[in-house]
């Protein structure tokens, strides 16, 4: 029987026993007949009550209430630089909210080249915590979530953890963190990726950095070769 069909049931029920009782010239009841009447139909109005289902319109309500309720001390829909102290400290605080949290190192151009995309997943999720980690800064974490290279997505909550494995797109991210969160993005966020050959000035310095390391190592092996062949013609003139 449909929740409708049982309303409709339960009225017809506690009207017929009104009607029932307003039949025929009996004497007037005392007030006790009366409130005992009253409780009845409050009761019933009760039991009605329990059957009714909220429409659409409520549950939407609820669920912007519960992110309108949502408490983060960052700005919102930033993405927000944490060190591995103040994560454990975030999830601590709220044991079962589920946080966005990417481990990536500055050095490492995936990390770079996402960085864009996961910024614009920020900004489509505002009720979301969306964090990320310097995991060749901050490692004590890396064993505990398994980071063996960068970058590295997780859905994270105080009980548990689940890595992203998708590719390193916009919509694929996006439905990464709609399967864990239930949230829905809002429309209309794109990422904005900077110009192409132009990487990002953090990219710069570890490449200038890089290149120099291996200019360096170059230098020595030279200097090497030279000094040992340079001994080796010493010895030989001695001979």
């Amino acid at each position: 029987m449909s929740v409708q069909n049982t309303k409709i049931s339960l009225m017809f029920f506690f009207l017929l026993v009104c009607s029932v009782n307003c039949l025929g010239d009996d004497p007037p009841r005392p007030a006790e007949s009366d409130h005992a009447e009253k409780s009845l139909l409050e009761e019933a109005h009760a039991i009605i009550g329990a059957f009714e289902v909220p429409s659409d319109n409520e549950s939407s309500s609820n669920e912007s209430s519960a992110v309108s309720n949502f408490t983060w001390p960052y700005p919102i829909g930033d993405v927000v630089e944490v060190t591995t102290d103040e994560l454990l400290k975030i999830l601590s605080s709220d044991e079962n909210r589920t946080h966005l949290v990417q481990f990536y190192a500055k050095w490492c151009p995936f990390s770079m080249e996402l960085r864009p995309v996961y910024d614009a997943v920020a900004k489509a999720f505002p009720g979301l915590g969306v964090m990320a980690v310097d995991g060749a800064k901050y490692s004590n974490l890396n064993s505990r979530y398994s980071v063996h290279g960068f970058p590295r997505i997780f859905a994270i909550n105080s009980h548990n953890y689940t890595r992203y494995l998708g590719n390193r797109t916009y919509d694929s991210l996006v439905d990464f963190v709609r399967q864990q969160t239930r949230i829905e993005p809002l429309p209309g966020v794109e990422p904005v990726f900077p110009p192409p050959g132009r990487p990002t000035p953090e990219a710069d310095i570890y490449l200038y950095l890089a290149s120099a390391a291996l200019f360096g190592l170059f230098c020595y092996s030279v200097y090497t070769l030279v000094v040992t062949r340079s001994a080796k013609d010493a010895t030989l003139k001695q001979d």
